[in-house]
């Protein structure tokens, strides 16, 4: 977002209101064990014994914390390893 000639109290509310609209965004997307970009969560599968008795499991993502810079704003997002290693190039 470009800022044509204004004074510099209004840079500031414009930013901070720039801020708050993302900070909201990726608050909603915020869930427990969920890659924030591409949505992948925990699975659910069986534990397999040698007499091949099943009982239930669960699969958890391996989320990574890394600093994004979101329209010129740095956040936190939790990625998936396998995505982080994939686009590592952008982080």
């Amino acid at each position: 977002m470009l800022l044509k000639a204004v004074p510099h109290e209004m840079k500031k509310q414009k930013a901070k209101k720039q801020l708050n609209k993302t900070a909201i965004y990726f608050f909603c997307l915020r869930m427990a064990r969920v890659c924030m970009l591409t949505g992948r969560g925990t699975q659910t599968g069986n534990n397999r014994s040698h007499s091949m008795r099943a009982t239930k499991r669960k699969f958890k993502i391996n989320l990574i914390k890394k600093k994004v810079l979101i329209d010129g704003v740095p956040m936190t997002v939790r990625v998936s390893s396998k995505m982080y290693k994939k686009y590592r190039m952008y982080f």
